[in-house]
């Protein structure tokens, strides 16, 4: 595994093959390089309340959301907007953030459900 390996769209590293940052088949996994890109863009509260979350979160698969080649090049662009680094498609930080709010508000969820069955035992 190497650079030849991987693409960067956006900043963040995906599998070359399979465009995702974790792949099983290719045996890479970047989602420690690219959780140091979304730590060092998140303020210091949300970075204490969130750091769990993004250490096991789900891996991003840039293919699924849309990222093709540019021409020849090196470069990814978006299928919607066609354009290269597509902030708006490939907003990263934005797409963990709200993983890891969905994921607290499934977490909060699951404890009322438990305390209502306990409840009822």
């Amino acid at each position: 595994m190497g650079l030849d390996d991987m693409i960067i769209v956006n900043d963040f590293s995906f599998c070359l093959d399979h465009g995702s940052e974790y792949c099983h088949i290719c045996g890479c996994d970047y989602r420690t390089v690219n959780n140091f890109q979304i730590e060092g863009e998140l303020s210091a509260t949300t970075y204490i309340l969130t750091t769990c979350t993004i250490q096991r979160r789900q891996p991003i698969n840039a293919f699924d959301l849309g990222a093709v080649r540019k021409g020849r090049s090196e470069t990814y662009k978006c299928k919607n907007h066609r354009a290269v680094d597509c902030s708006n498609c490939f907003d990263w930080v934005g797409i963990v953030m709200a993983e890891a709010r969905q994921a607290a508000k499934d977490s909060k969820w699951l404890e009322k459900r438990k305390k209502y069955l306990d409840a009822c035992d």
